[in-house]
This record gives structure tokens, C-alpha cells and sequence, in this order.
């Protein structure tokens, strides 16, 4: 019980501490003033649309309808466009993947079970008992201590008396350190009090981030119970901020943007370059195996022809790629990509050849059939999965 404390201690200590920490709430709040701004222009836009509308007439029949197929495409924002606070160096960045990994496991160790918080509940029984059992112990002796007392000393052979009065010299000083003590011991008590009050006020072995994912763009922190619980509310007592930034690292999605991250400083724009090749065909083509998602430099590779990727789940298109107008051929193996609505609008109107390679027909993404321009497309799989 003592190691997991500890343990967890030193976990909260180095997400506290960690850059990405830090990084991961400031692209928080930038991204949430960016969305305001952006609602605020989007509103003054659709006023002016609809003004023009009014003196117009009816709006024009060119204007596209991809709403009415029932399919959904991410939000159409600016991918690229992040502030300088996400730069993140290699180190910090590996730093941060090993807390990642840490707090996952630590989370399905001490979850499981809730052995801290009913020994906690324990000792703190067990010493308002013996609170309360030293309290009554010593305020017994308290009037028995006086500076003069009765006493037979058993020298009436030689006095003639059997009984004499006597004084402490040391009386006053015991009794005042023995008040001391007992003054001591109920500020103790006290304490125990308040820790018991605490413990049964409200459920300890239920935390939520509600809080934070409130203020926070990361909605899916999830809420946690047991132990993992109790450690969480105990550091609330001390400083809430440790608690919320602890849920930076409980999230999938901070953990997916620090993935894209150091996927970014690891496939650089030169780095692409080199493993480009020419296929059969004597076309520019770029193959991507197994990675945590899709570089941005890829989208910057405007001569690039044809673009195979590669058993990539998180594999995301965004507007970016309209840069790439010499792009005519994809390749999806085991890669269910999801495209932004301008790159959908790009692949539609430019993309000439696709490739899927599958195991189960969900695999195919959905916007493969509204491509109106595309000329082949190859399926590979069971179509009857």
C-alpha cells in the first residue's frame, strides 16, 4: 500500500511538471478562443449570405448539398495551424509517451481494488478511538495532581505523627505540561474528526472530471473509481491543479495529439523526400507503413502522384491535401482514412484511381462511393464479411 502511494506520488509529480502538461491546456484555451472567433465570423458570414438571399431571391442551385447523403466527414478545421506552444521537443515528447504508458498501467493496477481506502478508514478509526481513549485516560489525573497532599511517610517511631502535610514542588510545573499535552492531543483529535467527517461526507471511491472536461477540450476523460479515486479526492485536498493536470494524461485524445506531434518531428519534410520512389508506372509514389497517423509534410509534397498508406487506423485527410494537385492515385490497405469535407470536395473533383484493401466491408470508408470522377477502384476483400 505504501509502494502504490508512493508510487503514485511520483507519477502526479512528473505529469504536473511534464511540457506537455502545459502545452496540451494552452492549445486548449487557444483552440477555444479560435472556435469563438470563428463562430463570431461564421454568424456575421450567414447574415450577410442571407441578406443577399433576401434581395436576391431563391440561393443558387450550385450550391453543394453533401448533407442530404447521410454521410459524416470531421470538422472541417485547420490542420497546421497551431500555435508555437505545441513545438515539443523529441525529449520532452518521449517523456511524455512513458507517462502516458505509466498512468495507463497504474490506473488498471489500482482500480481494480479499494485496499487504501478501507485501510485508510481503518487507522482513522483506530486512532479516534485512541484519541478519545487518552483524552478520558489522562483528564483523570489532571485534579489529582495538587501542590500539597496528604501523605504517611511510616516514620511514627521517630516523629510520634502518623500522618503529615506535604507539598510537590514539582505540582504546578506537571500540571501545566500535563494541560499542554491534553491541549495537544485535541488538536489531534480534531483532525481525526475532520478526516472521519471527510471520508463519510460523500463517496470517496467515485471521481469525476466533469470539471475539467468542461474546461478543457478533452471531453472523453473518463471518471475513475475505487483506490485510483480515493488518491485523486486526497490530492484535491492539497491542490486541485495536480488533479487536473493528471487528467491531461488520462485522455485519448491529448494522448492522440501528442502522437501527432512526434509524428511531425519525426517525418519531416526532407525525411519524405528520401523514401519517395518511382513505381511500374514511372509515377512519384510514397508508401507509409504503420504509423500513428499521417504527417502534415505529407500534404506539402505537391508533385507527389501516388499515395499508399498502410495499415494507419488513425489515419486522417485534411484540406491540406488540396495542395497536392499532381495527386491522382490512393492506396487504403487496411486504412479506414477519414477526410475533412474540403479534401473530400479535393479527392471527388481530382482523384482518378483507388485502391482498398480490406477484411471486413467496415474497413471501406464511406465516402469511397461519392467520388463522381474516380475511374478505377480496386477492392480487395471479403465483400461478404
Amino acid at each position: 500500500t505504501c509502494s502504490k502511494i508512493e508510487h503514485f506520488v511520483s507519477i502526479l509529480g512528473k505529469c504536473f511538471e511534464s511540457p506537455w502538461t502545459t502545452k496540451a491546456l494552452s492549445e486548449t484555451a487557444c483552440e477555444d478562443s479560435e472556435e469563438n472567433k470563428q463562430r463570431l465570423t461564421g454568424a456575421q458570414s450567414l447574415r450577410k449570405h442571407l441578406s443577399n438571399s433576401s434581395e436576391e431571391g431563391s440561393p443558387s442551385p450550385s450550391t453543394p448539398m453533401i448533407s442530404k447523403s447521410g454521410l459524416k466527414f470531421s470538422a472541417d478545421k485547420p490542420v497546421g495551424e497551431v500555435p508555437g506552444m505545441t513545438i515539443l521537443d523529441k525529449k520532452d515528447g518521449e517523456q511524455a509517451k512513458a507517462l502516458f504508458e505509466k498512468v495507463r498501467k497504474f490506473r488498471a493496477h489500482v482500480e481494480d481494488s479499494d485496499l487504501i481506502y478501507k485501510l485508510y478508514v481503518v487507522q482513522t478509526v483506530v486512532k479516534t478511538v485512541k484519541f478519545i481513549f487518552i483524552l478520558c485516560y489522562t483528564l483523570t489525573f489532571v485534579t489529582s495532581i495538587t501542590f500539597k497532599h496528604d501523605c504517611t511517610p511510616k516514620v511514627e517511631h521517630l516523629t510520634g505523627y502518623e500522618t503529615f502535610e506535604c507539598t510537590h514542588n514539582m505540582a504546578f510545573m506537571l500540571k501545566k505540561l500535563l494541560i499542554s499535552y491534553i491541549a495537544l492531543i485535541c488538536v489531534y483529535g480534531l483532525v481525526c474528526m475532520y478526516t472521519l467527517f471527510w471520508l463519510f461526507r460523500r463517496p470517496l471511491k467515485e471521481y469525476s472530471f466533469e470539471k475539467v472536461r468542461e474546461e478543457s477540450s478533452f471531453s472523453d476523460i473518463p471518471d475513475v473509481k475505487n483506490d485510483f479515486a480515493f488518491l485523486l479526492h486526497m490530492v484535491d485536498q492539497y491542490d486541485q491543479l495536480y488533479s487536473k493536470r493528471f487528467g491531461v494524461f488520462l485522455s485519448e485524445v491529448s494522448e492522440n495529439k501528442l502522437r501527432e506531434i512526434s509524428l511531425n518531428h519525426e517525418w519531416t519534410f526532407e525525411k519524405l523526400r528520401q523514401h519517395i520512389s518511382r513505381n511500374a508506372q514511372d509515377k512519384q509514389e510514397l508508401h507509409l507503413f504503420m504509423l500513428s497517423g499521417v504527417p502534415d509534410a505529407v500534404f506539402e509534397l505537391t508533385d507527389l502522384e501516388v499515395l499508399r498508406l498502410e495499415l494507419i487506423p488513425e489515419a486522417k485527410i485534411p484540406a491540406k491535401i488540396s495542395q497536392m494537385t499532381a495527386l491522382q492515385e490512393l492506396h487504403l490497405y487496411h486504412c479506414p482514412a477519414k477526410v475533412e469535407q474540403t479534401a473530400f470536395s479535393f479527392l471527388r473533383d481530382n482523384l482518378k484511381s483507388l485502391h482498398v484493401k480490406f477484411t471486413d466491408v467496415a474497413e471501406i470508408p464511406a465516402w469511397v462511393y461519392l467520388l463522381k470522377n474516380l475511374r478505377e477502384l480496386y477492392l480487395m476483400g471479403n465483400l461478404n464479411s
